[in-house]
């Protein structure tokens, strides 16, 4: 039997899947949607009456408990009534994966929001946007990302040689894309008479970006597309002639980071983000200039993004 019962709550759960699978969300995010919204759904199906058109502050707070494994007796009764262990969570969860799931509710709810609002009473407020950021992380719950540094760039292009792998860490180095954003791309997201890019960013947002040594990166894609042997539209493919998937280019990344033998722990694929936001800080010295490159709506997230020594 599925897991969530309601029939609405099944339909608004694969409304809001399709949606993020139509912004280009990557298959391990969908996965850990689905997850994190199944595990509520039973929840609440479980412990209270109605559709989620009901949910609070306080039906919130009482499901943050229930991550924190914190259960009433009644609760815990309700253990034997899951088949799957998955589907019931008694231990703890960490304040990063508390908030992990309460981010995923509150994108649900956003959601909900903007789909019903203006279509029926439901769903006028989304009962999760004040409790996510009442969760504090402690730092050893945070693996830090660390910035791609000048001399870490260098180490990494030497032993870079193939044109292909040299534009896809200069997307990310130059222009700020995600590696999801940089295996989306295809050719006509480029405009090589203004030197800019126009392409969907995190969150469905299109983004024109006019790209940050702007030169250097155009004459690689030049060179690129001079050699490249698939002419479909995605610009990177496999061997198999199918786009190039995330865990594909992150594999591809993280193996020249370690053949660069970059000494630094913390380095992935959104390092070469980080580094963008430094250095573009530190020849600006303009926080909202650099905000608006990455396409942040808060410059206090950008600042997060710069290391200065």
């Amino acid at each position: 039997m599925d897991l969530v019962e309601h029939k609405n709550h099944r339909k608004w759960m694969a409304e809001y899947l399709a949606n993020c699978e139509q912004h280009n969300k990557s298959p391990k995010n969908l996965l850990n949607y689905r997850t994190d919204l199944t595990k509520f759904h039973h929840w609440y199906e479980q412990t209270h009456h109605g559709d989620l058109s009901r949910v609070n502050a306080e039906i919130v707070s009482k499901y943050l408990n229930f991550l924190r494994g914190r259960h009433s007796q009644k609760k815990r009764k309700l253990a034997f009534f899951w088949r799957k262990p998955e589907s019931l969570q008694i231990k703890s969860l960490s304040p990063n994966s508390r908030r992990r799931h309460l981010s995923s509710l509150h994108n649900y709810f956003m959601f909900l929001k903007q789909t019903y609002e203006d279509k029926s009473r439901k769903f006028k407020i989304n009962p999760v946007k004040s409790k996510i950021h009442g969760i504090r992380v402690k730092q050893m719950d945070v693996e830090h990302t660390v910035a791609v540094t000048p001399n870490d760039w260098q180490k990494i292009l030497q032993v870079t040689y193939r044109v292909r792998d040299k534009l896809i860490l200069s997307l990310m180095y130059y222009g700020g894309l995600r590696l999801e954003e940089v295996t989306n791309l295809n050719l006509a997201n480029f405009d090589c008479t203004n030197h800019s890019i126009t392409f969907v960013r995190k969150g469905g947002y299109v983004h024109k970006l006019k790209l940050q040594n702007a030169e250097h990166l155009f004459e690689l894609l030049e060179q690129w597309l001079k050699i490249r042997t698939e002419y479909g539209h995605a610009l990177f493919v496999n061997k198999n002639s199918k786009r190039i998937s995330v865990r594909g280019m992150y594999s591809l990344v993280m193996k020249l980071i370690e053949k660069a033998g970059c000494s630094r722990t913390g380095l992935s694929p959104h390092s070469f983000r980080k580094a963008c936001a430094t250095n573009m800080y530190r020849e600006t010295k303009d926080l909202l200039k650099v905000r608006d490159y990455l396409n942040h709506k808060d410059a206090q997230v950008t600042q997060t993004y710069i290391e200065l020594d």
